[in-house]
């Protein structure tokens, strides 16, 4: 075994943090004791913990406020004397300390420490691994305090297998059900998701919808071409009915109204 193993064999990150923090407070409290900032006392016993909130740092601790009938001083007076007294935390655990509200001391761990955890846990192979009761086998029985479930008896075991197929066969009816839904919206032109296909473009009304450019000006072209129709076909009935004589100008109208469809049906195409 390297010695680098060593120093990680059965490594806990969080027991370390705790330890640590408990020294150095520890030395604080003893150099602050030294020189007369603090009287000469027994160090009481104090609470080194893992905050519940991340705002009051990795870890806090109450030395401060328990050694305020030791000290005889405020426990703000006594955080700041410690704090002051604090060996140096450079390239160690914690990055910084800070005090806050009446007192409490706040550590906050270095970059450094989740390294260490790190290394930790690729150096030592039964990282995570544990032998808590070595195989043996325990029978362990579920007794539900808002339901009448009691695994100990065949009936609650029966209702329970129950309720577990049930449950099952409800995540399969969902899961079956948002294929279809996403099928359905696949096939109706809805945008599922990825890079959008040439030629398509979100519209502001539809959502997900994508509305084709091609199609969009063949429809606008159709419909320009549909009302022309219906004008030029209008004034030719109007000149018709004036003067009959006009055979020449019908005849030009029609041509150009033939044209007119041949178009229409090369943009329908």
């Amino acid at each position: 075994m390297t010695d680098f193993e060593k120093t990680y064999q059965n490594y806990n990150p969080r027991a370390a943090a705790l330890a640590e923090a408990r020294a150095l407070l520890t030395e604080a409290a003893k150099a602050a004791m030294a020189d007369g900032t603090l009287a000469e006392a027994e160090l009481p016993a104090f609470i080194v913990e893992i905050p519940a909130d991340t705002k009051n740092g990795d870890i806090a601790s109450n030395l401060a406020m328990a050694g305020a009938r030791t000290w005889r001083k405020a426990p703000k007076m006594i955080a700041d004397a410690l704090i002051a007294h604090l060996p140096s935390i450079e390239g160690g655990v914690f990055a910084k300390v800070e005090v806050a509200g009446p007192g409490f001391i706040n550590l906050f761990l270095a970059p450094s420490f989740w390294a260490s955890v790190v290394l930790g846990a690729c150096s030592n192979k039964e990282y995570g691994r544990t032998d808590h009761g070595k195989g043996a086998k325990y029978n362990v029985e579920f007794v539900s305090s808002t339901e009448r479930f009691d695994t100990s008896t065949p009936i609650g075991r029966a209702m329970l297998n129950i309720c577990i197929v049930f449950a099952q066969l409800e995540r399969e009816t969902i899961q079956k059900r948002v294929t279809d839904a996403y099928y359905s919206r696949c096939k109706r032109g809805f945008y599922m998701g990825g890079r959008i296909p040439y030629g398509f473009a979100k519209t502001e009304h539809h959502g997900f919808r994508y509305t084709q450019y091609i199609g969009k000006a063949r429809i606008e072209m159709k419909a320009g071409l549909t009302f022309t129709y219906m004008n030029l076909k209008k004034l030719a009935k109007i000149l018709v009915m004036r003067n009959r004589k006009l055979l020449s100008f019908i005849y030009r109208i029609e041509f150009l109204l033939n044209k007119i469809n041949a178009r229409e049906k090369w943009c329908l195409a």
